[in-house]
């Protein structure tokens, strides 16, 4: 679990939870998923302190506005973060399925009850959906993880049900692919089976690969029907000719202490 975003004590008035999750496999490179919730705070209006008020979906919300002109911290995610997510890919508002679904975790390739190769069948969309009930409530008095980890005052506990997993098949038709969820399935459940703890090993050396959506759709069905104008052709992409590309020339990220961030959040972009 992590926060996309800073928080800054008597600044910040929300959080902006993510999750990764990392599938190990004998023999082959790991499978890795995200979960989010938004790349700009304030895009889901419901400010809260809360960590798991809301889902996490593996496509999320585009940029609500942008002004280049605006000096407001509001536009740093497309100045910053995104603009340099756009060096690998357009889409820079989801993650792919494909990689989760072409080896088990023996690392075996997918096959069908006689035995036969078929090719990996993966979901268009994902949501982790929080069991609220099984879940403390965070606030803003301290940080998440001071919380939510094992002696804090709000430790998730082991042995629960975390997430339940939802997948839509196809894309709806829309830019807002969470917008159906009548139209996903359930097909998994996320338990925990240990209390949570800090891990400076994991900060620092535990990464996770997000998963290409050019690789999905050069993995399906070239038929499909969703590849139609009524289908994929509302999935956001980056707009290069709005938010420019990355010069590592020009944009290189220099050195920046404390007081530099914090003096971005309050005028404008720390980058």
């Amino acid at each position: 679990m992590s926060e996309t975003g800073l928080h800054v004590d008597g600044i910040t008035d929300t959080v902006n939870p993510s999750i990764a999750l990392k599938f190990l496999r004998s023999g082959a490179l790991s499978a890795n998923q995200f979960g989010m919730i938004t790349f700009e705070e304030g895009v889901v209006n419901d400010p809260t302190f809360d960590w798991f008020k809301h889902d996490f979906m593996s496509h999320v919300h585009t940029f609500e506005a942008y002004d280049e002109s605006v000096e407001d911290p509001a536009q740093c995610a497309p100045k910053s973060v995104i603009r340099y997510f756009s060096n690998t890919t357009k889409y820079v508002f989801q993650n792919g399925n494909y990689a989760m679904a072409e080896l088990d975790e023996d690392g075996n390739a997918p096959t069908n009850d006689a035995g036969e190769a078929i090719d990996p069948v993966f979901p268009w969309f994902l949501r982790f959906k929080p069991i609220r009930e099984n879940l403390p409530e965070t606030d803003g008095d301290s940080r998440f993880f001071e919380q939510l980890v094992e002696g804090g005052d709000k430790p998730i506990a082991a042995d629960i049900e975390l997430f339940e997993v939802y997948a839509l098949a196809e894309p709806n038709g829309t830019a807002e692919v969470w917008g159906s969820p009548d139209d996903e399935e359930l097909i998994g459940h996320i338990w925990t089976t240990t209390t949570f703890t800090q891990s400076l090993w994991g900060d620092e050396r535990l990464h996770f690969q997000h998963g290409s959506l050019e690789t999905d759709l050069a993995n399906m069905e070239s038929g499909a029907e969703w590849r139609t104008e009524v289908g994929f052709s509302e999935t956001p992409e980056y707009d290069y000719d709005t938010y420019g590309d990355w010069d590592e020339d020009v944009l290189e990220v220099p050195t920046t202490d404390d007081h530099t961030v914090i003096e971005g959040m309050y005028n404008g972009c720390p980058f």
